[in-house]
């Protein structure tokens, strides 16, 4: 796609969903969001996903370890309630942030470190927030992941995190 096409596409995006352009939720809102802690030992690596599709229980994914590893092999999934009203004010609330900007990605990311990962859908149109966006737009992504991980409860990611937790120290002995 190109840039100018590209801009149409988050143009017409905007105009379908902006706030005051729609009553209801899109019946095809659909959101992905992945993060990934960084390059750390085994233990201590760890992923997280949540995916949000239409007529489906939302799911918040956490996968202790590195994917091929021991521990990696693993991915515990947990279902949580998103009503439509819930559904409906996260998207608005991402829009009201900056969603449908024409992203641009650094041409050359940093490595190692953590990243993380955003797709959304709503009324026929996909916009990708790319990990390491160009600046200023980076800022913008920042909160843009943060308000995707405030979809899933409190409680429930604090539970995988803290198994996460009991689980690296399990395969550490020593670490307290």
């Amino acid at each position: 796609m190109t840039d100018s096409s590209s801009t149409a596409t988050r143009q017409e995006f905007a105009d379908q969903t902006r706030n005051e352009s729609f009553m209801a939720l899109p019946k095809d809102f659909a959101l992905i969001y992945t993060f990934r802690n960084g390059t750390v030992p085994p233990p201590h690596h760890y992923e997280v996903a949540i995916r949000i599709a239409p007529g489906r229980p939302a799911v918040y994914e956490f996968r202790p370890g590195y994917p091929g590893l021991e521990t990696g092999a693993q991915v515990w999934t947990e279902a949580f309630p998103l009503s439509d009203a819930e559904r409906e004010a996260l998207l608005k609330r991402l829009l009201s942030l900056g969603l449908s900007r024409n992203w641009k990605a650094l041409a050359s990311p940093p490595v190692g470190g953590g990243f993380s990962t955003l797709k959304v859908t709503a009324s026929g149109k996909t916009i990708s927030v790319p990990s390491f966006p160009r600046s200023p737009d980076d800022v913008v992504a920042q909160k843009l992941f943060a308000t995707a991980e405030s979809a899933v409860p409190i409680a429930l990611r604090k539970k995988l995190k803290a198994r996460f937790e009991a689980l690296a120290k399990s395969k550490q002995p020593g670490i307290r």
